[in-house]
């Protein structure tokens, strides 16, 4: 048995916009982000699924709603984004010559200053994203969107989808996203589509 997951990133919001880095502050879909979604949804890019899930926060909620027509969504509050600690809220062009942000950036610190460490975070995540494949395959689901944000996609990727690449250069735009395709007797997980 094969099972479809869409995973497709938040709408974008009134930071998002302003190129703000966000991931504690919960914020809801700008007037922007919303037309964006609606036009994509007239458009046909958002595939039918069986089932649907998002994030616990306000803008993967308001995502997965707006696209799906208020059709039951199951929360996976596990699927959070990574915490960006003291350059929450702040732009690039603000941060870009921070040297904390360029060790972290090369690999040579696992955090931002005053952010939790992304690890519990990450393999929470991808834990969720294992949870939701099994409740999938016990409900005879083959097809399923989940709303979440672009790290969280990134690290399922790089971590469960074979072969191994180097997503990082994903660009992944607000609500974008990419079907894997999931072979539930071998458990191997490849990209079918990016959109």
């Amino acid at each position: 048995m094969e099972i479809r997951i869409t995973l497709i990133r938040n709408g974008m919001t009134k930071s998002g916009k302003e190129g703000r880095y966000i991931s504690t502050a919960d914020e809801s879909l700008c007037d922007e982000g919303i037309q964006h979604l609606e036009v994509r949804k007239k458009e046909g890019l958002y595939p039918e699924v069986k089932r649907l899930y998002a994030s616990g926060t306000v803008r993967c909620i308001e995502t997965a709603k707006l696209l799906y027509d208020g059709r039951l969504v199951v929360l996976a509050k596990e699927l959070s984004p990574y915490d960006y600690g003291d350059f929450e809220g702040k732009t690039h062009g603000e941060i870009k010559d921070d040297p904390h942000l360029i060790n972290w950036a090369l690999g040579e610190s696992d955090r931002l200053p005053g952010a939790k460490s992304p690890y519990p975070a990450k393999y929470e995540a991808l834990a969720a994203f294992e949870r939701i494949m099994l409740e999938c395959s016990e409900r005879n689901a083959g097809t399923v969107a989940i709303i979440t944000h672009r790290q969280v996609i990134l690290s399922i990727l790089r971590e469960r989808c074979t072969p191994k690449l180097a997503y990082n250069h994903i660009a992944l735009e607000y609500g974008c996203g990419v079907t894997l395709v999931c072979d539930i007797l071998t458990k191997s997980l490849c990209v079918e589509a990016m959109f």
